[in-house]
């Protein structure tokens, strides 16, 4: 009898296949754990080769493979369940293979047994509260584990014929009991149940059995998944990382036209100096930081560097460091993506060389490419023409050698239960992580980020390069290294009059009328931004300005636009800005991070010190003027007497930048350097780490689902709903074929997802979130997406976007 593991996919070729793979990865880009030392490295590669190998044995049941010949029409569902007996008989062998050496201590010998039982068990879901499963699995009666036991004994003959041509000691007890006792015995129950594992343990003991944990299972999820799909050895899909010239940047800006400016030479000068720090810091110092005022190139400066330790990292077997680029919001992705594109433009050509863009809305629909690939999730759907494109499986795998994402997809490979963001986790291998406006990650994380980073970094070989204008104190100075020593002198020497802050705390201007009235009596006709903090406040400041600027051009931006006309409107202000039009633009905080504007005045609603910062660098960003000023009010919601700045921002962050503002209220570009960190001081001193420092407990537990819980990196405040808006005729042909793709029954799920990636990336141009309390005509059944229907389309404005009457929730961007 052949044995399948999913249709046309003889059982014994997947598992060997997939304990391949698992171990070509591993050796392509190997870390290094510290319980391992002193052990021959063939120990890692041998745990995960038998933990990968055992992965889907339980499929060798007459159960599984009935069920899997009839497509899941028939069969016993219970019986057919083969991870907790494939997790049984994995643990098993792992365990034998540890007793066979005597490098392990104690609670290693205990614990990778564990982790190897962990990662089998819930491969085909998501990692739960570890002691749940350990104390599940050991309460668990054997009558169908004794029948799936018994049955699978014909199949595990062959299995173990073809293990022991590696490892000859392989075997199996006759009895299921048997196996049960060994696989939980007197040792292994003591220590399930043991302080050690389920309490708080330093973060140094803690964060490596963790980091193994997800390891093993990125590992077994990435050389399952790719096997499943392409049948193929790993070793033919995997794009092998090249080198890359480190001065590949450098050779990029002398393409350029030149352009003889102040900021264009302060960019020069910074590249060179953090050119010659790449070049001769200690590789053993694995966390950087660059800190350089805004505008002045620190996306290029930040991947020259990279590059440019990528020359000096010294790896096994030849191998290349993955550069990963990661930046806070979506918004921007595609801009610095173009970037990274114009660069590596040569090497694109290359088929070895593989730069890829990722997050939630990327478009990965090739309309050249007929080949298709992603694994369909019900064990017995057929999979001809169900897979997704390949563009797809490798962008959400991190398969290339060149990344650009966001933070979310970074972190939420870290801190997350769920397999499909873990997939990529034993990606970060080798690798240099550059962290763009770092200063987006919540305060409450820092203990969490900079316990469980350090963990990383020495076990990974990687390096995290921090970047941004204001840096946090995430990790004390004499744990980090700057790759721009001395960018204090940046700040009081370089940039003296690039702007001046002035703050109107105390003027006596408070709500929206006021501030449009100190707009228009004060206003000296160059081109003006107003950033504010809520989307109600920005489309009523807005109203207010255009009644009184009749002739000047004026425009508005916030996230109740749809993406489409965001980034066209985006553009359509940076060229008026470059033809030097005195606009206005009235924005939501979606503008701080990234977006390559410049005008010669902003003008604020009060925020924390590090929301200002960012304000001011689209204030006179080119030095295209002597000077630009960036004027900060707090205005306040006259309706229910409490600033705008409440609704959205931590009050202790904002009373720490109050404090800085009674030092002075005018504050030159010169002493941001120390105006930031003083804010940091203070940021350290008076607010809690307290949601970061769970985290860390629920990683010495292994309870995945309080890490996930624990976890958000954006904080949503209340639920929201996606809304899609018909607002021409392309749209409206993209939901039609939308709501016909997914009204039709006789598309499984999988293929509607599929066949959903192929138009994706249009359909979401035309897709906004809003908070339910903000849909009251709709009445229908709960849709990840709904259709703003033709008498609600009222609610959504060509020029300010979508707001239900006297309903518009107080929400920033």
């Amino acid at each position: 009898m052949i044995y399948y593991s999913h249709p046309d996919m003889p059982l014994i070729e997947h598992l060997e296949s997939v304990a391949e793979n698992g171990v070509v990865l591993y050796r392509e880009h190997p870390p290094f754990f510290p319980f391992f030392e002193g052990c021959s490295s063939d120990l890692a590669a041998d745990i995960i080769y038998i933990t990968l190998f055992s992965h889907d044995l339980g499929k060798g049941t007459t159960y599984f493979q009935d069920y899997l010949r009839s497509l899941g029409k028939t069969g016993n569902i219970k019986l057919k369940n083969h991870a907790l007996i494939s997790a049984f008989i994995g643990k098993y062998w792992v365990k034998k293979l540890i007793g066979r050496c005597n490098c392990l201590s104690d609670e290693t010998a205990i614990m990778i047994p564990i982790l190897s039982y962990l990662s089998i068990l819930n491969h085909h879901g998501k990692m739960g509260d570890s002691k749940d499963d350990i104390e599940e699995s050991d309460k668990i009666k054997l009558n169908n584990l004794e029948m799936q036991y018994k049955d699978m004994k014909p199949f595990m003959e062959i299995a173990i014929s073809r293990l022991r041509n590696k490892y000859a000691w392989v075997e199996l007890p006759d009895d299921f009991k048997n196996l049960k006792e060994e696989v939980f015995d007197d040792d292994s129950i003591d220590w399930y149940n043991s302080e050690w594992l389920f309490e708080t343990q330093p973060p140094e003991i803690s964060c490596p059995y963790y980091i193994f944990q997800i390891y093993l299972y990125s590992l077994l999820l990435d050389s399952d998944k790719t096997h499943t799909i392409y049948k193929r050895e790993y070793a033919e899909m995997e794009n092998e990382c090249m080198p890359i010239p480190y001065d590949l940047v450098s050779k990029y800006l002398e393409k350029l036209p030149s352009v003889n400016n102040p900021m264009n030479k302060l960019r020069d000068e910074i590249l060179l100096k953090v050119s010659e720090t790449a070049d001769s810091f200690s590789l053993e110092d694995r966390i950087l930081v660059l800190q350089v005022p805004t505008g002045c190139g620190k996306t290029l400066t930040g991947l020259n560097a990279a590059l440019r330790i990528a020359k000096r990292m010294d790896l096994p077997n030849g191998a290349y460091p993955r550069i990963v680029y990661c930046l806070p919001f979506t918004s921007v992705i595609d801009q610095n993506y173009e970037v990274y594109r114009q660069v590596f433009a040569d090497f694109e050509k290359n088929p070895e060389f593989n730069l890829i863009k990722h997050h939630h809305l990327c478009d990965y629909s090739d309309k050249n490419s007929t080949n298709n690939g992603n694994e369909a999730e019900n064990e017995s759907q057929t999979f001809s023409g169900s897979f997704v494109k390949d563009r797809q499986f490798s962008a959400e795998g991190w398969n290339g050698q060149v990344i650009v994402s966001t933070l979310y997809q970074l972190f939420h490979s870290m801190f997350e239960n769920r397999n499909r963001p873990l997939r990529k986790f034993h990606r970060f291998s080798n690798s240099i992580i550059l962290i763009d406006e770092v200063q987006a990650i919540s305060h409450k994380y820092f203990s969490l980020i900079r316990n469980f980073l350090k963990s990383l970094s020495k076990i990974f070989n990687c390096y995290f390069i921090f970047i941004s204008a204001t840096q946090p104190f995430i990790f004390p100075g004499e744990e980090v290294t700057s790759l721009c020593p001395d960018e204090e002198e940046l700040y009081t020497g370089k940039l003296k009059s690039r702007v001046n802050l002035h703050s109107h705390l105390k003027s006596g201007v408070g709500t929206i009328r006021e501030l449009a009235r100190w707009a228009e009596e004060n206003d000296s006709g160059v081109s003006r931004m107003f950033i504010m903090n809520t989307i109600k406040s920005s489309g009523e400041l807005f109203n207010l300005l255009k009644a009184q600027n009749n002739n000047r051009k004026m425009f508005y931006l916030s996230t109740r636009l749809i993406p489409l006309e965001r980034l066209r409107r985006i553009n359509e202000i940076r060229q008026a800005l470059q033809n030097g039009e005195n606009i206005l633009l009235v924005s939501t905080q979606m503008v701080e991070a990234g977006v390559d504007i410049d005008f010669r005045e902003v003008i604020r609603d009060f925020a924390p010190w590090d929301s200002i910062m960012q304000s001011s660098g689209r204030c006179n960003r080119n030095s295209l003027s002597e000077s630009g000023d960036v004027h900060i009010f707090a205005i306040s919601d006259e309706r229910r007497s409490k600033r705008y700045a409440e609704y959205i921002y931590d009050s202790v962050l904002l009373g720490i930048t109050e404090e800085l503002f009674e030092t002075s209220t005018t504050i030159p570009e010169s002493s941001f350097f120390t105006f930031s960190r003083n804010y940091y001081k203070g940021v350290m001193q008076k607010t809690s780490t307290q949601k970061g420092d769970l985290v860390l407990d629920a990683i010495s537990a292994l309870d995945f689902i309080k890490v996930k819980s624990g976890f958000r990196l954006i904080d949503e405040k209340f639920r929201t709903q996606d809304l899609f808006i018909p607002i021409d005729e392309q749209a409206k042909l993209l939901w039609t074929k939308y709501e016909q793709l997914q009204s039709n029954p006789d598309i499984k799920h999988f293929d509607k997802k599929s066949e959903f990636n192929t138009f994706k990336g249009d359909f979401l141009k035309y897709v906004i979130s809003v908070p339910e309390s903000e849909i009251s005509w709709y009445s229908g059944s709960e849709k990840p997406i709904i259709l703003l229907e033709e008498p609600y389309m009222h609610n959504y404005s060509n020029i300010t976007g979508y707001s239900e009457a006297d309903k518009t929730t107080e929400i920033f961007f």
